[in-house]
């Protein structure tokens, strides 16, 4: 059954989606039960699944994995994602998780699209088109 690379796609998909759902939970109690702050917990998950990742793909793909650092371009692009995408990203949803609960921060998570649109469509006076977004 787990041949088929389809299956097996969405059996991961389904997997990490529950994965993720519990993420919110977990940081939920950390907060409330054993007094841990957002930021302690959204740099030390990043650094944690970083160190994971990392040391998967060493086994997979062996020295492959410093690829990255021999184009500049490359490099810079992972470390903005890294640290002004994933880091503030998860930082906000752990923080607004602290503030309110598990479910609000969700909510404004999936909002965050809607409202960039809203915002570009206020300060540029001009509604996107249907292509764009």
């Amino acid at each position: 059954m787990l041949n088929n690379r389809s299956t097996r796609g969405a059996l991961l998909c389904i997997f990490s989606a529950c994965l993720w759902g519990f993420t919110g939970t977990v940081g939920q109690f950390l907060f409330q039960q054993m007094g841990i702050s957002s930021k302690w917990l959204a740099s030390n998950r990043m650094l944690a699944a970083g160190i994971l990742l990392l040391i998967y793909i060493y086994w997979r793909r062996g020295k492959e994995i410093f690829d990255i650092w021999k184009n500049k371009k490359d490099a810079k692009d992972m470390l903005l994602f890294s640290l002004i995408g994933m880091l503030f990203m998860q930082y906000g949803y752990f923080l607004a998780i602290g503030h309110s609960n598990a479910a609000t921060a969700t909510v404004l998570q999936y909002l965050a699209p809607v409202m960039i649109v809203i915002y570009v469509s206020i300060r540029y006076h001009k509604m996107p088109s249907f292509l764009r977004v």
